[in-house]
């Protein structure tokens, strides 16, 4: 209700004959300080007949505060409603005092600021962008989380990669060791068979089995034997290792009368040692003759000690002799060991 409006309800407002909708809204402009209105109203009597007061009247005296009753929609004389009684109240002690300082004009209720749904609205805003705000730091923490677990997992596969790297190196370095044995296995081989190409003479006769001991983990020496072949009949010749302690990774090479060449290397396990392959050989005699055997170490795998045991074994022959012990295959010496 704009200042004039209630200027002009002022007269029935004091005589309580306004409405309780225009009363509502005459009080509510007089309880935003509006001092013009405020002074006119408690310049008029209270009443149904009230005329218009004297343009100049004196200063009424402060009326007494009326204990509020209920009132009615139309109210005569001094049966003014609780409210209107306090407001009364409060404005006539305001006169007595005097005047009051000039106060700043109230703003017109269009210009008082947001209103409340407006400030709703803005509070609303305010919650999403804080929701937002806060999934975005839930959000970066979990990032964060992420790339800490990702940083240890790639450091953990770092190590593994460098344990990797000083296992392929030594794989390496096994190999280069593996291609320098076969290497003198090959040369020792050659010369093997360059000996045995020629004629073996020597060498007691025994037993078609018998054991004997090599020097283990040095494949440039051999032990070399001999034995009666006959033509058209098939003879199996076996090295097996007598101990687990003194086992070594044999091999035999051979030939016949007749040109008749075999060879074995770890085609059966080895009886007293598992862990060890050990060789047998067939060879089917083209010729009367005799046939030559040498038995060495394949490769460094030796069990404890220098000596390596084993037993040979022609099946069908009817002796063995030993020719040559620990000799060398390169050089053909004897007794060339350590």
């Amino acid at each position: 209700m704009t200042h004039e409006e209630a200027r002009e309800l002022l007269p029935r407002y004091a005589a309580g004959i306004l409405s309780d909708e225009s009363s509502d809204a005459v009080r509510a402009h007089l309880v935003r300080g509006c001092r013009d209105c405020l002074e006119d109203l408690f310049r008029r009597p209270f009443g149904l007949t009230a005329p218009d007061p004297d343009p100049d009247p004196p200063a009424p005296e402060p009326p007494p505060v009326l204990a509020p009753r209920p009132v009615g929609r139309r109210r005569g004389g001094l049966a003014v409603g609780a409210a209107v009684a306090l407001v009364v109240a409060a404005a006539s002690l305001m006169l007595a005092r005097g005047p009051r300082p000039e106060t700043a004009p109230i703003a017109p209720e269009g210009e008082l600021g947001p209103t409340v749904a407006e400030l709703k609205e803005q509070r609303a805003g305010l919650a999403v962008r804080l929701a937002g705000l806060e999934a975005a730091a839930a959000t970066a923490a979990s990032a964060s989380r992420e790339a800490e677990e990702t940083r240890a997992a790639m450091a953990e596969k770092e190590r593994e990669l460098e344990s990797e790297r000083l296992r392929v190196g030594a794989l390496k370095r096994d190999m280069r060791r593996q291609d320098v044995d076969f290497e003198q296995k090959r040369r020792s081989m050659e010369a093997m068979i360059a000996r045995l190409s020629g004629p073996v003479a020597g060498g007691a006769a025994g037993p078609a089995r018998q054991q004997q001991t090599l020097f283990p983990c040095e494949t440039s020496h051999l032990d070399l034997w001999r034995f009666a072949a006959r033509r058209g009949r098939r003879y199996t010749i076996t090295a097996e290792t007598v101990d687990a302690a003194s086992a070594a990774d044999l091999c035999l090479v051979g030939s016949c009368d007749g040109g008749s060449v075999f060879s074995a290397d770890d085609e059966i396990p080895c009886r007293s040692a598992p862990d060890f392959g050990c060789p047998r050989a067939t060879v089917d005699a083209s010729a009367d003759g005799a046939c030559v055997v040498a038995v060495t170490v394949c490769s460094r795998g030796c069990g404890a000690g220098r000596a390596a045991r084993y037993e040979i074994s022609v099946d069908g022959a009817e002796s063995l002799a030993l020719v040559d012990d620990d000799a060398s295959a390169i050089s053909g010496e004897t007794a060339d060991v350590f």
